[in-house]
């Protein structure tokens, strides 16, 4: 990565903790939930008019998902009144799709023949609804500009500012050795990019486990997930990047069991 790149964000970093310490560190004079100051508040002092008549800034968030587009603005408005209706303060507005968009496949029901494409003219003048009746109902709003729910991405290509998944693969040798693999970029794998390269000791008092080839480096990738709870221990940790010449390794094993483990990350 550049340097300039990461000193930046590094900056940044210090920056934000100065500032969360500094909200720590100055915090305001307690008050009621009803806005009154008081020294010392607790659960006791809160009044029955509070207890039950919440303020706005009290009040619980809810999901908004609009699946496929498939909204109008009288299911907007009806949606958001039951929502102000029933005690709640804001919503997240999700746009949802990309699974089982078929209208007629029956798996989703859809009560309007609608669909407004993300980001089409129709989709933003629902959104501009939907911010407008949060408005006259005192209701906060925020939404998730993206077109699949959880993945932060748009319908169109982003190439590699898309989102990105950690993905691994392994190889397991002994040593001492001296070993030379090159490391290559699987087809599979949209922009690809490598992330980090290490070598980890296998504990003698776990079971070395059989050998894994090097050419195991540019295939079988996994998702990187929980490790199992019976694992093998991890005895040293060395990192290989600077073992690294022209995209490949070249390493002098020391003695034992190693497992080499190389992560990447690619574009989902």
């Amino acid at each position: 990565m550049n340097k300039a790149i990461i000193h930046n964000r590094f900056i940044l970093f210090v920056g934000l903790a100065l500032m969360l310490f500094q909200s720590c560190t100055n915090q305001p004079e307690k008050k009621s939930i009803s806005g009154n100051e008081e020294s010392n508040v607790n659960q006791s002092e809160i009044s029955k008019t509070d207890f039950l008549e919440v303020p706005d800034l009290a009040k619980p968030w809810v999901y908004y998902w609009w699946l496929k587009g498939n909204v109008s603005k009288e299911l907007i408005t009806r949606d958001l009144e039951e929502m102000k209706d029933k005690g709640i303060g804001g919503f997240l507005l999700f746009d949802s799709r990309g699974y089982h968009d078929g209208y007629e496949d029956g798996i989703v029901p859809v009560p309007l023949k609608i669909k407004y494409e993300f980001m089409s003219p129709g989709w933003r003048e629902m959104v501009k609804h939907a911010m407008t009746e949060a408005n006259r109902l005192g209701l906060k709003m925020s939404i998730n500009l993206a077109n699949t729910g959880g993945s932060l991405r748009g319908p169109w290509d982003m190439k590699d500012m898309g989102p990105k998944q950690l993905i691994w693969t392994e190889a397991q040798i002994k040593g001492p050795r001296k070993v030379s693999v090159k490391l290559t970029n699987s087809p599979d794998q949209k922009y690809f990019k490598d992330v980090a390269l290490i070598a980890v000791e296998v504990a003698k008092n776990t079971g070395e486990g059989e050998e894994i080839s090097l050419e195991n480096l540019n295939r079988n990738w996994k998702e990187v997930t929980t490790p199992k709870s019976n694992g093998p221990n991890a005895g040293k940790v060395i990192a290989l990047n600077d073992k690294i010449t022209n995209g490949e390794l070249h390493w002098d094993v020391p003695v034992g069991s190693w497992k080499i483990l190389r992560l990447g990350y690619h574009v989902i």
